[in-house]
């Protein structure tokens, strides 16, 4: 069974981003900004939807913003179990630096989900 990044854990419609930019709740950390909205009239059972957003303001080089993408599709992944059902992260990359390590982008990513609450407590 492939790993892969599913169409089903994607937000991909306009109407959708918009539904997060205007009722998400938004926190902001040192390399990137995450708005996370959670949908109550869900099935139940769905999983969570992910958003990715590297501008060239980050870096005008592809290969730089690929990296980033990259990374944050694979700490959603590997963090899936974590995050809540039905839930819906925008992630946008506010960085001009050259990407973190993945360890660094994990925690930080970690952390901002664990403010707005979209991570079951354990």
């Amino acid at each position: 069974m492939g790993q892969g990044f599913k169409k089903e854990q994607r937000v991909r419609r306009e109407a959708e981003f918009q539904i997060l930019y205007r009722k998400g709740t938004l926190a902001k950390g040192k390399s990137m900004t995450l708005r996370l909205w959670t949908d109550d009239g869900a099935a139940e059972g769905q999983k969570a939807k992910l958003a990715i957003t590297v501008s060239r303001k980050v870096s005008k080089l592809a290969p730089q913003r690929n990296l980033w993408r990259r990374r944050i599709r694979e700490i959603f992944r590997t963090q899936q179990q974590l995050i809540k059902s039905r839930t819906w992260i925008w992630v946008r990359v506010i960085s001009d630096q050259r990407a973190p390590s993945y360890r660094v982008l994990c925690e930080e990513m970690c952390q901002l989900l664990g403010q707005l609450k979209g991570i079951v407590e354990a």
